[in-house]
């Protein structure tokens, strides 16, 4: 596990003090873990993993989200347009009988 955390940070192009503000971890623990003068525990490793899986699951599902919305907005751009041009045709045959 000496390595597992450099391993994550890498995978994660995060620098140390990117993953030190993230995770709110000491930079000098995080090289202590990395250069082996110190052991990372395996849950902290858990953890690490479970987050990042957690942050692509949200970045998933709110591009989903905004996939939907957007097709719901264009399902409703496409109802006012028919909507406008269903009354436009109405008012064009309300003159026709009126003429």
């Amino acid at each position: 596990m000496t390595n597992a955390i450099k391993n994550f940070r890498e995978k994660h192009n995060l620098t140390q003090q990117q993953m030190s503000d993230m995770y709110g971890i000491n930079i000098n623990t995080i090289q202590n873990w990395e250069q082996g003068r110190s052991k990372c525990p395996d849950y902290v490793v858990e953890l690490l993993i479970f987050d990042q899986f957690h942050r692509k699951m949200e970045k998933k599902w709110e591009e989903e989200r905004k996939e939907y919305v957007d097709q719901i907005v264009s399902l409703s751009e496409q109802s006012d347009y028919w909507f406008k041009k269903m009354e436009e045709a109405q008012d064009m045959a309300k003159l026709k009988v009126r003429g």
